[in-house]
Order: C-alpha cells, then sequence, then structure tokens
C-alpha cells in the first residue's frame, strides 16, 4: 500500500487520528463545508459567510464560531483563498493565533488578578508558543516550503 492510498475501510482510522490532532476534527468538517458551500478563489472575507450557517456563525460540536471573530483574528494576507487546500491552511493559521489570543489574554487577566501591570508581558513569545516548524513573517506564520525570504 503506497503512502496516500486509503479506502472506505480506513475511514475509522482517519476518523481515530483526526481526534488526535489539534483542529482534526473542525479543519475536516470546515473541508466538507467548504467544498460544499464556497466558490473559489475566496477573494475577500465577505466570501467566507457562505460557509456559516446563517452566514453569521458556524457550529461545530457545540462550539459556535462567530463571523466578526474570524475575519477579526483572520488576517488579510490570507485571501485570496485559492482552493480547498488554501481554506484548510488558513484556517488553521486562524486557529492558532485564536489559541495565542486566548493565552494572551489568560496571562493578562493572571497578572492583573495579581495586581500587576500588563507592560511585561512578552507579546511575541505567547504568540509563538506551539507554532509548528516554519517562519514567522510580521504575524503570519508559514510553512518553511513557501515562506518567503
Amino acid at each position: 500500500m503506497g503512502e496516500e492510498e486509503y479506502g472506505v475501510e480506513d475511514l475509522p482510522v482517519l476518523r481515530l487520528v483526526l481526534e488526535h490532532l489539534p483542529y482534526g476534527p473542525l479543519l475536516a468538517y470546515l473541508g466538507v463545508v467548504g467544498r460544499a458551500r464556497l466558490s473559489f478563489p475566496v477573494s475577500t472575507p465577505e466570501g467566507l459567510r457562505q460557509a456559516l450557517d446563517d452566514g453569521e456563525v458556524l457550529t461545530f460540536r457545540q462550539h459556535s464560531y462567530r463571523y466578526d471573530d474570524i475575519v477579526r483574528l483572520m488576517p488579510e494576507e490570507l485571501f485570496p483563498i485559492q482552493d480547498l487546500d488554501g481554506l484548510l491552511w488558513a484556517a488553521q493559521i486562524t486557529l492558532q493565533i485564536a489559541e495565542r489570543q486566548r493565552l494572551l489574554d489568560d496571562a493578562r487577566e493572571r497578572t492583573a488578578l495579581a495586581g500587576q501591570g500588563n507592560e511585561h508581558l512578552d507579546v511575541a513569545a505567547v504568540i509563538s508558543i506551539g507554532v509548528p516548524h516554519g517562519e514567522i513573517s510580521g504575524q503570519i506564520w508559514r510553512p518553511q516550503s513557501i515562506a518567503s525570504d
């Protein structure tokens, strides 16, 4: 069996693998929804509304993702999104940014509760926690294979 040859009998294994990956099930769902609802390329954030349940919210496993939050966190440099692969790449980056923002907000809240100021927080260090192998250009992580020099 080649490294990319999967059959219907492999679906239970692939589903199990997705459950073990950060954002795996959500990205798989976004892939299915994106394939069904979006027309590529998606030139602007407004074009993502087609993928949302009512143009405003995407609901997955009891979590709701609002359009306003998505576009607030999704860097404009990710547009246009050319295809489904680009959508999944942009979604993963946006989810990583959201996680780093949550970590930063949590750190700020903890320091505020401790009576300390926020000026000592290193935003770049918090944002870069857990970034996969690649490079950070501005605030955008790009895989090493497509990172610009």
